[in-house]
């Protein structure tokens, strides 16, 4: 089948009307009364009562009633299932009324592919653009540095955002555990959050932090994140995570953070 356009009625020799009738009549055939059902009837219970009048006959009534039970709860659904399927199947026309519908699905389901692949390409091709960074909002940034990370070999996981201590992802790699907190901020990030996020980090016993901002950091921060398990992340490193396709090209990512394992 040609998937290069959507598929019509015509090209399974079908007209609206044809399938309006087989729809029609294959919607009849699924509600058709089965022959089948006879053993169900509200009489039939009453027919062992006669019996139980009878010494002989009250071993054939529990008998018979037995054989009604197991006929209702296994055996008429299945065999009603089959006759109307049967009925269904005589509906002319109605092999091409489902390979119809079967190559529209399969079409419909190949352009939903290719259109989350597109989807997919261009979020690539606007993630390396500076200016594209600076255009998300909050929960998007952490999303899409959410996304970096597992591209370069982290599991990552995108908090909620309320009663998670401060820590908008958290990461594992190599067994080990990292939080990260994101900033959008319009200037550099100040000592203060890299002292909030460096406790959390201590406290959680996490092996390292990660703190993004595409402002960049000022010296303070730097020098309260020196010797500790901090790296920080902004624009040019956010770059060459994403124009980075191998983890061992990132040399602040490497797993050089001295600390406990969670």
């Amino acid at each position: 089948m040609d998937f290069d356009k959507r598929p019509e009625p015509k090209d399974f020799s079908l007209s609206p009307d044809d399938i309006e009738r087989i729809e029609r009549e294959t919607l009849h055939a699924s509600c058709a009364n089965s022959p089948f059902n006879f053993l169900s009837y509200g009489w039939y219970p009453w027919i062992p009562f006669p019996l139980l009048g009878k010494e002989a006959g009250i071993p054939f009534a529990i008998i018979l009633g037995i054989f009604w039970l197991i006929y209702i709860f296994r055996f008429q659904d299945k065999l009603n299932y089959s006759y109307r399927e049967k009925l269904r199947r005589k509906v002319a026309g109605l092999q091409d009324l489902d390979d119809y519908k079967s190559a529209l699905y399969k079409f419909d389901k190949l352009q939903n592919r290719l259109k989350l692949e597109k989807e997919k390409n261009e979020r690539e091709e606007r993630r390396k653009n500076y200016e594209y960074w600076s255009t998300l909002d909050p929960y998007e940034f952490e999303k899409e540095v959410g996304l970096l990370f597992e591209k370069h070999g982290f599991s990552s996981k995108v908090t909620k955002g309320s009663g998670d201590g401060g820590i908008d992802i958290l990461l594992v790699r190599d067994k080990k555990h990292y939080v990260v907190q994101c900033k959008r901020y319009a200037t550099k990030v100040g000592p203060a959050p890299v002292r909030d996020l460096y406790g959390t980090m201590i406290s959680e016993n996490h092996f390292g932090a990660f703190l993004v901002c595409p402002s960049g950091f000022s010296e303070k921060a730097f020098e309260f994140a020196k010797g500790k398990n901090i790296q920080f992340i902004g624009l040019k490193r956010i770059m060459e995570m994403v124009l980075s396709n191998e983890k061992s090209n990132l040399n602040f990512l490497n797993s050089t953070m001295r600390g406990k394992n969670k």
